[in-house]
């Protein structure tokens, strides 16, 4: 991955607290709990949190945002970009 591309992406991760990821505002247990641990910075825990919610078809657009985060904290950029594409799938607007 391009160091650009690893910046863009730095800076589109950087929005996941600004949209309101970081605050209780989805009433979904394991997207919480997982925010948590990357707040604790415990992205390993918080991917075993999101795996469950992930393998469902219809996770939400915020728990590949969330992955993405994980990822992107463990210098998995291209696990990251990856994840962050499955966000924008999901919702355009993530």
């Amino acid at each position: 991955m391009t160091r650009p591309t690893c910046t863009w992406l730095a800076l589109c991760l950087l929005l996941v607290p600004a949209a309101g990821f970081g605050q209780e505002s989805s009433p979904s247990r394991p997207l919480a709990e997982a925010r948590g641990l990357i707040e604790q910075e415990r992205p390993e825990a918080a991917l075993e949190v999101l795996d469950p919610v992930l393998r469902q078809r219809t996770a939400p657009a915020e728990a590949f945002l969330l992955l993405a985060y994980c990822h992107l904290l463990l210098g998995e950029q291209t696990a990251a970009a990856t994840a962050l594409e499955s966000a924008l799938e999901r919702d355009p607007d993530a």
